[in-house]
């Protein structure tokens, strides 16, 4: 595939709360950018009628649908990530029937991009990305950083989350040191004076894309 298309697979990553949805919408401002966001692609692939709904219906059972006794009922994200993430051995059997999907829908789409002859950059973003086996089709792998003090604190801030909720997904994640041993790029996104912090970021991201965003201008 790599020879046949005009785009640079990006494969960004990072633990929850680190930025990475900031990160890409930085990319989008810099080179012309098609966002494969994985969780939102599973929660897609999870609705009535989606290549995950009937898998997940009978491994975790109709306990997880909105209204259990209603056909075709919409699997609930509270009920599953509760039975789901209960243990570790059902949260591994979650990503193992729900990542192989995920990833031919991720596929499916770049390969669309390469007939249309798309030029930019395609981004894949997930907390999972090297875990699933992304890395193969990336061109390059980003890892965005934040110290763990300010992940923790705009997951509480940002998206409510309680204590028991932010140590379940940590311990779901891997570690700082295992994600820089994975990625070809590290982003720095710290904390800051807001404007400071995206200035930076884009700076960050227009030198890594230099010969992308060069091209594009030049489109």
């Amino acid at each position: 595939m790599k020879q046949n298309r005009k785009f640079l697979i990006l494969g960004v990553t990072g633990g929850a709360g680190s930025g990475k949805t900031t990160v890409v919408e930085q990319i989008k401002k810099a080179v012309p950018t098609v966002f494969l966001h994985c969780d939102v692609i599973a929660h897609e692939l999870m609705e009535p009628g989606g290549a995950s709904y009937e898998v997940l219906v009978k491994e975790f059972g109709k306990e997880i649908l909105e209204d259990g006794n209603l056909e075709n009922s919409p699997i609930s994200r509270p009920k599953l990530s509760k039975i789901a993430m209960a243990t570790e051995e059902s949260r591994k059997r979650l990503n193992e029937l729900t990542h192989p999907l995920v990833q031919q829908a991720v596929e499916a789409e770049l390969i669309r991009l390469a007939k249309e002859d798309f030029r930019g950059v395609a981004v894949i973003e997930a907390a999972l990305l090297i875990e699933a086996g992304y890395k193969s089709i990336c061109d390059s792998l980003w890892y965005v950083h934040a110290p763990l003090s300010h992940r923790i604190r705009r997951m509480k801030e940002k998206r409510g989350y309680t204590d028991e909720k932010i140590a379940n997904i940590l311990a779901g994640q891997l570690s700082e040191a295992e994600f820089k041993a994975n990625a070809d790029v590290v982003i720095e996104n710290p904390d800051g004076d807001k404007a400071e912090v995206l200035a930076d970021l884009q700076k960050q991201i227009r030198v890594l894309l230099k010969d992308y965003v060069e091209s594009t201008d030049e489109m």
